[in-house]
């Protein structure tokens, strides 16, 4: 199967699971959500087992527990923020992943960046301006103070910014001979192992996954098949083509996501907020390609 089917996977079973993710946060506590998902992938990953290769050295082990943790983090403040912003307002940011990639591989990596890039970077920018356009504006900075005003914004860029870390270590592990079904179940071992710590230490432990469990263990579920689906379609993406080609296609998720949550939740402004994703996609085509 060709390497852009699999993105395109990638992408459906992201918007899937972000959309239900909406629903199930609105009556469940982020972090709580966070580590019975975690507990639930690691769960589905189980399916990789066999195909697994546990022989890839202690210093790979590393390299993936590090980005499992930046993984962690980045989850959880995205679900923080799923929870608490409009589902049509949350995923277009998701859109300055690339270029927040893009700079980090300038600063880290010594690539330049070329002028499509900045063009890119100007479209998201853009695009980002007129997500916060809401009906008439008296003054031009307005929509720039709603943008950066909110902590659940900055909580987004933040993690985009873990994710980006994450995305460039994902890429140098799959180059040195770690199988997608491997790094599956090791990474997804990891992250519920990050969940359990990080639970017990700042929520109540094991009670609050048995809770998560009894209260939306079904949509968590649904939740989790989705999220291990994209994952992998993903992964298995990556190891056939270059990150940027597979991480353009699976950013359709969210203008998918603005569109079908926005109308699910009737959500407002959604024609311009729909309009601004569909920008801020293109700003990561430029970025990317």
């Amino acid at each position: 199967m060709e390497w852009y089917v699999y993105a395109l996977a990638a992408a459906i079973f992201t918007a899937a699971a972000t959309i239900t993710q909406k629903k199930t946060l609105k009556n469940e506590h982020a972090l709580e959500f966070s580590a019975v998902l975690a507990a639930i992938n690691f769960a589905f990953t189980f399916l990789f087992l066999p195909s697994t290769n546990f022989n890839i050295g202690i210093k790979k082990y590393l390299i993936i527990y590090l980005a499992s943790w930046l993984g962690s983090v980045a989850f959880l403040f995205i679900a923080k923020s799923i929870r608490h912003m409009e589902l049509s307002s949350s995923s277009p940011l998701l859109n300055f992943g690339p270029g927040i990639t893009a700079i980090l591989a300038f600063i880290f990596l010594g690539e330049k960046i070329t002028s499509t890039q900045i063009i890119g970077i100007g479209l998201l920018i853009l695009g980002a301006y007129i997500l916060e356009i809401k009906g008439h504006i008296s003054n031009i900075l307005t929509p720039v103070k709603e943008l950066t005003k909110s902590k659940y914004t900055r909580y987004i860029l933040f993690a985009l910014l873990l994710y980006g870390f994450s995305t460039l270590i994902d890429r140098h592990v799959m180059t040195q001979g770690v199988s997608p079904s491997s790094y599956m179940f090791i990474v997804h071992g990891f992250i519920f192992l990050n969940y359990l710590i990080i639970i017990t230490f700042f929520y109540d432990g094991l009670s609050g996954i048995k809770h998560g469990l009894k209260t939306v263990g079904k949509w968590i579920f649904l939740i989790s098949a989705f999220t291990v689906a994209y994952r992998y379609f993903q992964i298995k993406a990556i190891s056939m083509a270059y990150v940027a080609l597979v991480v353009t296609i699976k950013r359709l998720s969210t203008i998918l996501t603005t569109l079908i949550g926005g109308k699910i939740y009737h959500e407002k402004n959604l024609l311009i907020k729909v309009l601004g994703c569909i920008i801020m996609f293109w700003g990561a085509v430029f970025i990317i390609l």
